[in-house]
């Protein structure tokens, strides 16, 4: 065989290797923007579950609340994903969410699958101490490796330990609203089946509404509560990147918080 011979395999397996890489590295991102869309919405469900389950200053969630909470949470997700509303929608994400948790002064709440009885929020578990008790992290731990048992054919173990800041979104806290949810990766990335993606939102303590003239007041503004309300934000900051224009007179002393 002549030396050009060689050469030309060799151009051809190093053009092999070439292509390979390239696919591999499409591949890797493809997969990356999955995660980060997925993220996305889940973040976006959460922070739907927590306006949805607490109201106004109330630190304590209702069972009404926990109701609207679960709707809000997986309708966000069937909306965002399938562009479906409806509830049959939201019923088909269930199976993705290991565990929905809503947190409140008293204790915690978990939404799950009974057997038997479907899926439906638990009875309170009290707090016995200070910040989130210990036995939320142990049971949650619980949790996800059933799921990836049961999904995953393994016995893959899963530690969760106290979030620290910048963990999870926010940290936990009282009166917030954490989930746990398996994306729906693509056929490529089966090898990476089981990642958990986790989320958390805390409840809104403050809260500026913009009446239909388009004045951004606090709650007690008279303004506020004669005129007819728009939107709510969380900073009178937000309303003003959305256009919104400071009320003086119920706003004033309240510049420098802002």
């Amino acid at each position: 065989m002549k030396l050009y011979h060689f050469g030309l395999i060799f151009t051809v397996i190093a053009a092999g290797f070439l292509v390979t890489a390239q696919i591999c590295s499409v591949t890797a991102m493809k997969e990356e923007e999955i995660r980060r869309t997925e993220y996305d919405c889940l973040v976006a469900a959460v922070n739907a579950a927590v306006s949805a389950a607490f109201t106004g200053e109330e630190s304590v969630v209702t069972v009404s609340g926990l109701q609207q909470a679960e709707e809000a949470f997986f309708q966000t997700l069937s909306v965002l994903h399938d562009g479906i509303p409806d509830q049959a929608g939201r019923s088909a994400w269930q199976t993705y969410v290991p565990c929905l948790v809503v947190f409140d002064e008293k204790g915690y709440y978990r939404y799950g699958y009974e057997p038997g009885q479907g899926y439906l929020w638990s009875e309170i578990t009290v707090y016995q101490e200070d910040g989130i008790p210990e036995s939320f992290f142990s049971e949650t731990e619980e949790i996800l490796s059933q799921y990836h048992s049961l999904h995953y054919t393994s016995t893959k173990k899963y530690r969760m330990e106290k979030a620290k800041e910048g963990v999870w979104e926010r940290s936990l806290s009282r009166a917030c609203v954490f989930a746990v949810y398996a994306p729906r990766l693509s056929e490529t990335a089966q090898k990476e089946q089981g990642i958990f993606l986790y989320a958390a939102a805390q409840r809104v303590k403050e809260a500026y509404f913009v009446t239909e003239d388009n004045y951004c007041h606090l709650p007690s503004c008279e303004r506020c509560k004669t005129g007819v309300v728009i939107a709510r934000y969380a900073t009178q900051k937000a309303s003003a990147e959305d256009g919104a224009i400071p009320c003086e007179q119920c706003l004033k002393g309240y510049g420098k918080e802002l």
